[in-house]
């Protein structure tokens, strides 16, 4: 597999026509950018965390994301976009599942219990995995 660019068509592809229309015209105030883009490049970054987070695991280029986990990203930008929205009916108990199960499987990659493809074309600088505590800071005993 390879590392693909996450698109407004997969999250398109698992959404109606009236859910795009009503995040596209609902939520965008005069002025604002649809929202689509925005749900999509903080997805990237934070399945691209969660890749960085495995022990040597190079992530690729902004905006990609191992092809493995694409259904994984596309609940996650849904989960998303779809909280934008006033009505929660869209925001299924179905859906919220699939959005905690992609968290889990997320998970499983920082863990190296989900392998992923190396990417072909991998960003030029790599976050690294902070060995101390959070934020850099040695750990309190």
């Amino acid at each position: 597999m390879s590392w693909i660019a996450l698109t407004p068509a997969h999250l398109a592809e698992s959404l109606t026509q009236a859910e795009l229309d009503a995040l596209r015209t609902v939520q965008v105030a005069p002025g604002q950018a649809d929202p689509l883009p925005e749900a999509i490049a903080r997805t990237c970054t934070q399945v691209n965390g969660y890749v960085a987070a495995a022990a040597g695991h190079p992530v690729g280029q902004a905006g990609t994301i191992p092809e493995e986990l694409l259904t994984t990203a596309i609940s996650i930008a849904r989960w998303r976009v779809l909280g934008r929205l006033p009505s929660a009916r869209l925001a299924t108990e179905v859906r919220r599942k699939e959005y905690e199960d992609a968290i889990a499987e997320l998970r499983d990659v920082a863990t190296g219990k989900f392998a992923i493809s190396f990417p072909a074309d991998p960003a030029e600088e790599q976050p690294r995995p902070q060995a101390e505590g959070a934020w850099g800071s040695k750990p309190k005993l």
